[in-house]
């Protein structure tokens, strides 16, 4: 129903509370009602047999058959339910009866007065003066067949009272009902009400305001606490988000305000076309790393979108590694780091090469930027267990503490600062190598001590889930 669904949630639930009350309200009417209804028939029927056995005796106690009027005044003159009696022969004929009735003819049937003959005293509905009436018919020695009967309107009356009755409290009872359970509704609803409010001041200027929990342990103190939950998780979500874009424009600043600084300059004066030429190499370096930090930016955008895609294949780990340490060996060569790795020829991985190069790539160069200069060393070993395969690449540099290695994933976030080594990265390596290995249903540990060195593990699946 359309107007239904228009109305409030407490309109809509005191409404349904009504319907169910309401069911269940005339159910119980209607049961008193017959139920009293029986019980005075029941209670008729007993005064019947009772009258008629009394009839019967007194009205057989002399040489003819004849009928005992009531000529009690008292009786009478007070209210009281008025007997009629008929006495019929075998023939169907009607020998006395009430001075009162008016008509001559049998108040029963041919067929109730031969059951009555037969022996069986038979109950049936009966015309008293135009009224309904019921009749016991009962026989008197096979003589006689004496129908006693009494006019229903005192029981209809009293029934039509009681159901008079019943509707004006079933009336009363739902209007009370209605009210009752609309004020509970109200009262049961405050809380979300209360939520409700509240949230509405969550926005923009209050992200850190929370949903009031309500003291008592229910479904509805539940419910505030989850909401609270969640949005400790979207403030999280957004305040990282925020900070990421703040980081990444200062990160694409620092290149375009360097390029542009350049080009400016270049363009003061008249110079060479060696002049010229060197200023074009210099802003093409800018560019090279305008380009890195855009393709590691949407790197980041698409892990974030769950889209990134990876190129599962099965293939042989030692080249790949052997081909990252060929790479890099000139840059340890010059920081006088040597390179060394221990991995089995017949050690096999299921990933994405060219996204696990990176990774490799990324952890080696950390480790030749970071570990001891003059006489460090970088070792990189691999192997398999029962599930996983698993790369290691270890340095002796100065290590991390633990505030440090929680942090070393964040996007943005560079060591430099406690290392004393700047490295010229944006500080989005390691955390594009944390959802690579994420994308692949693997992870990354790290064991350092300050001083020490420090280990980056890189665990991935043996097989691919289907």
């Amino acid at each position: 129903m359309p107007w239904f669904k228009s109305q409030s949630f407490r309109t809509r639930l005191t409404l349904q509370w009504l319907l169910v009350f309401g069911v269940l309200l005339a159910l119980a009417l209607t049961a008193v009602y017959f139920g009293m209804r029986q019980s005075l028939y029941h209670s008729l029927e007993d005064s019947l047999r009772t009258l008629a056995g009394t009839e019967v005796a007194s009205s057989m106690d002399g040489p003819e058959v004849h009928l005992h009027p009531i000529d009690s005044i008292a009786i009478i003159n007070s209210h009281h339910i008025e007997k009629f009696v008929q006495i019929l022969t075998p023939d169907y004929t009607v020998i006395n009866q009430s001075k009162q009735l008016q008509s001559r003819a049998p108040l029963v049937s041919r067929e109730v007065m031969q059951t009555a003959l037969a022996g069986r005293a038979v109950l049936s509905e009966v015309t008293l003066n135009g009224e309904k009436g019921l009749g016991l018919s009962v026989d008197a020695y096979k003589q006689y067949v004496f129908v006693v009967a009494v006019p229903l309107s005192d029981i209809e009356g009293t029934l039509a009272a009681l159901w008079r009755t019943l509707l004006i409290v079933g009336v009363i009872a739902l209007l009370a009902t209605g009210l009752v359970g609309y004020r509970l509704a109200t009262l049961a609803l405050r809380p979300v009400d209360l939520m409700t409010q509240r949230a509405q001041l969550i926005g923009r200027d209050h992200l850190k305001a929370r949903l009031a929990e309500p003291v008592t342990d229910d479904e509805l103190s539940r419910l505030a606490h989850v909401l609270n939950e969640m949005l400790d998780r979207l403030y999280q979500i957004i305040e990282s988000h925020q900070k990421f874009a703040a980081d990444a424009s200062h990160e694409l600043r620092s290149p375009l305000t360097s390029l542009r600084s350049r080009l400016e300059v270049a363009l003061r004066r008249t110079r060479s076309a060696e002049e010229y030429r060197q200023v074009i190499v210099d802003s093409l370096s800018e560019v090279e790393r305008l380009t890195r930090l855009a393709e590691d930016l949407l790197e980041l955008a698409r892990s974030d979108a769950q889209r990134l895609t990876l190129d599962l294949s099965e293939f042989e780990l030692q080249p790949l590694i052997a081909s990252e340490i060929a790479r890099l060996q000139p840059e340890a060569s010059q920081r006088q780091v040597k390179l060394t790795s221990e991995v089995s020829p017949t050690l096999n991985v299921i990933a994405d090469e060219a996204r696990l190069r990176r990774v490799v790539s990324n952890f080696l160069s950390n480790a030749i930027h970071y570990s001891k200069p003059e006489g460090g060393e970088v070792k990189v070993t691999a192997g398999n267990g029962s599930s996983d395969v698993w790369i290691e690449i270890r340095d002796d540099g100065i290590g991390l503490d633990a505030e440090q290695q929680q942090r070393i994933f964040e996007r943005f976030w560079r060591a430099d600062s406690a290392r004393g080594i700047r490295t010229g990265g944006a500080g989005l390596g390691l955390a594009i190598c944390h959802e690579i290995a994420r994308a692949h249903g693997g992870q990354i540990n790290i064991t350092s001590q300050p001083g020490q060195g420090t280990a980056f593990r890189l665990c991935l699946p043996a097989q691919i889930e289907s």
